[in-house]
């Protein structure tokens, strides 16, 4: 069996993370995707974001119309600082050794790597399925690898363009009335206008 793990804040969901998960679903021919909420104690503290259980039960809502999408609250569960070499071996725990599991990440992420938690470790555990991101060279990706020779046999690059979708923009257009329908799945839209959300500068309620 082949897993997706896709971590991210989620606040919102919106289509540019749906569409990065059947992209990567599709070219990797994978059999789930696993979408990881991020856990609050990474954020900073003038940056705002949501309740972890707000950011859970919209990602809940977005994926529900999709079998191959599930979601694990791994990261938001767990107290202390939350690194993603963890996050990937508790789901190859709960899935079985069999599992090969691809983390899906954009290519920004390659390129910072070496500064990650255990980047060897991390290697060692999955395959890096990384979305290309504006302004990250080829030589960028080399020097990487010339850090973690090992990430040469384990990194795979998908193709295809992304939706170029802001996260905080969305809460802007919330805040102001206005409507985000056209890039947020139904339910989640639902979710955010029935709970208040980022109405008041960011405040949820």
């Amino acid at each position: 069996m082949d897993i997706g793990v896709l971590g991210g804040t989620f606040d919102p969901l919106h289509n540019g993370h749906l569409q990065v998960a059947a992209t990567a679903l599709e070219q990797l021919s994978l059999d789930e995707i696993v979408f990881v909420p991020a856990g609050e104690q990474w954020l900073k503290s003038n940056q705002y974001v949501s309740a972890a259980k707000h950011r859970i039960s919209m990602v809940q809502k977005g994926i529900e119309e999709n079998p191959l999408f599930t979601m694990s609250t791994v990261d938001t569960d767990r107290s202390g600082p939350t690194y993603t070499v963890d996050t990937i071996k508790f789901i190859q725990a709960q899935r079985g050794e069999q599992a090969r599991i691809f983390f899906i990440v954009g290519m920004d992420s390659i390129v910072d790597l070496p500064l990650w938690h255990d980047p060897h470790r991390l290697i060692s555990l999955c395959f890096l399925a990384a979305f290309p991101r504006p302004g990250i060279a080829q030589e960028d990706i080399k020097r990487t690898i010339d850090k973690l020779p090992e990430l040469k046999k384990k990194l795979i690059v998908l193709t295809g363009s992304q939706i170029d979708i802001s996260a905080t923009e969305l809460r802007r257009h919330v805040a102001k009335g206005n409507p985000i329908t056209d890039k947020v799945p139904v339910a989640v839209d639902e979710y955010i206008r029935s709970r208040g959300l980022y109405i008041k500068d960011g405040m949820d309620a």
